[in-house]
């Protein structure tokens, strides 16, 4: 089977990621067993998603913290209207993934204990966003909730920090809005 086969309809518009790789982290991101750590690591050794998803069980299995287990996973991936479904649905709203090893992944994000191995980004990074902070809580928010989320982001945004979120209703969303009326960045 060539590494082309494994990526069946390419058909994903190139945003940064090319549409192969793009799909291959999306589906990566999808395979039971493959968290963040383990993704990394795949993405580390091999260079991309592609090429993890494309390399041999015996490979996938020894790189550090895999498995045969999660390697036999990847390698039997087989979801990909998922994935496509995915790649519709972040191309609809204008976002796009980003890889651990994309240059445009955030700096100290990456510095955590445990990064994000995929973000969905929208929108673009600007160098003032290194002076950022994450407001995120509950989709059910309580009117207080609500008020204090709207309470930081507005000043946060009016100190100049770029205020993070999952876009979720409730209190991503009320941190949203507060930062981009106070004249912010999200």
């Amino acid at each position: 089977m060539s590494d082309r086969s494994l990526f069946p309809d390419l058909s994903a518009p190139d945003a940064g990621l090319a549409a192969d790789d793009a799909r291959a982290l999306v589906a990566l991101s999808l395979v039971a067993g493959a968290g963040s750590a383990r993704i990394r690591a795949l993405l580390t050794r091999f260079g991309s998603a592609h090429a993890a998803m494309a390399a041999p069980v015996a490979h996938l299995a020894g790189v550090e913290g895999v498995g045969r287990q999660t390697a036999q996973a990847v390698r039997a991936f087989s979801d990909w209207p998922a994935v496509d479904r995915q790649l519709a649905g972040a191309n609809r709203v204008g976002a796009r993934p980003l890889s651990f090893l994309d240059a445009d992944y955030p700096d100290l994000l990456r510095q955590i204990y445990d990064p994000p191995a995929l973000l969905w980004l929208r929108g673009r990074l600007d160098p003032a966003d290194t002076h950022a902070v994450a407001v995120v809580g509950t989709r059910t928010a309580t009117d207080y909730g609500r008020r204090v989320a709207e309470a930081f982001a507005r000043g946060l945004a009016e100190a100049g920090v770029t205020v993070v979120s999952g876009l979720a209703y409730g209190i991503d969303a009320a941190a949203h809005t507060a930062a981009l009326d106070a004249g912010g960045r999200t």
